[in-house]
């Protein structure tokens, strides 16, 4: 049986959205066992509305909120009796449990996630998301945010966690790790870069494939694109927005099209593009270098968002991801 912590505040929908999430994870899977951590009041008023197997649903009630104006380091002090606060001691505190799925103040989950839940053989925490590529598959980006100044020992232990969560996402058996460059020349990027790319080709445990630039991030050459928190992010957002703006003009095709046998082939293309980049049906980014799973959902999480995020808490569980990063830092 998994079990799986929902936090269900912080994001940019009602907590009652996220509560149907889990509830829909639970009544699609009968090895599961979800803990609602939020205000008794909205999980009790939620809860009388649904129908769910009562035996694999608990709560745990937590009266403060934390929200994305509260300052990361503070909430371990001030917020102490917040659902993201309960859950992580929770998590930390119970062998039985698997994981946590928070939806917000992506800096507060990553502090309390570190300083509770505790670091891997004292490596560097991280942000790690799946990026739709080309080939039809995914490629792991790490780190996507978390880290804006790094050292070459970060890198290197991104690049092994990542290699790892590429296995157990089954994306590769032997992923190949590639280094986020202005080029794919071994001599191009910065000091941080140049230094990376040589320590990582020295290395017989990790398949290095080199540099590989942004314009390429998503042709699904590499399977690990190990990269600092800030040029990551900004290859993330530039997906994200690339993305959307394509799907918009297309729209707009549609709408200005005045054969109807076009307009419809436009709209399958709309439908398989939404597909693949919808983010929110893909689950949430992880936070490697931890010693449970915890997986950020983006703020915008709808049900179906948190229902992934569990089936992906679950994945990981079973293959055992968090021994497999231990056994490799």
């Amino acid at each position: 049986m998994r079990k799986v912590i929902v936090d269900i505040n912080g994001g940019d929908n009602p907590p009652s959205e996220i509560i149907n999430g889990a509830i829909d994870a639970v009544n699609r899977r009968d090895d599961l066992i979800v803990i609602l951590a939020g205000q008794e009041k909205v999980i009790n008023d939620t809860l009388a509305n649904l129908a769910y197997p009562s035996d694999r649903v608990e709560t745990l009630f937590c009266e403060q909120i934390v929200t994305n104006e509260d300052s990361p380091t503070s909430v371990l002090k001030q917020k102490k009796e917040s659902s993201l606060i309960k859950g992580m001691q929770l998590l930390s505190n119970r062998d039985d449990i698997d994981g946590i799925i928070c939806v917000g103040n992506t800096g507060a989950v990553l502090v309390s996630a570190t300083f509770i839940v505790g670091r891997v053989n004292k490596c560097r925490p991280t942000l790690a998301t799946k990026l739709p590529n080309s080939k039809g598959g995914y490629s792991i980006l790490v780190d996507c945010g978390a880290n804006v100044d790094c050292k070459e020992e970060h890198l290197i232990g991104f690049a092994h966690m990542g290699l790892e969560y590429a296995k157990a996402l089954n994306i590769s058996d032997n992923p190949k790790v590639a280094l986020l460059s202005n080029g794919s020349e071994e001599k191009k990027g910065n000091e941080l870069v140049k230094n990376t790319h040589q320590l990582l080709k020295e290395m017989q445990d990790i398949n290095f494939v080199g540099n590989v630039e942004g314009s390429n991030c998503l042709s699904g050459n590499c399977d690990v694109i190990v990269s600092d928190g800030f040029a990551g992010n900004i290859l993330l957002k530039n997906v994200e927005g690339t993305a959307k703006m394509i799907i918009k003009q297309m729209i707009a095709e549609v709408n200005n099209a005045t054969d109807e046998s076009e307009a419809k082939a436009i709209k399958k293309l709309i439908k398989r593009l939404m597909d693949k980049f919808d983010f929110n049906s893909q689950g949430g980014a992880i936070i490697l270098g931890v010693n449970k799973l915890v997986l950020k959902a983006h703020g915008v999480a709808d049900r179906t968002t948190i229902s992934a995020s569990i089936d992906m808490v679950c994945s990981l569980a079973e293959n055992k991801l968090i021994d497999s990063i231990k056994a490799s830092i």
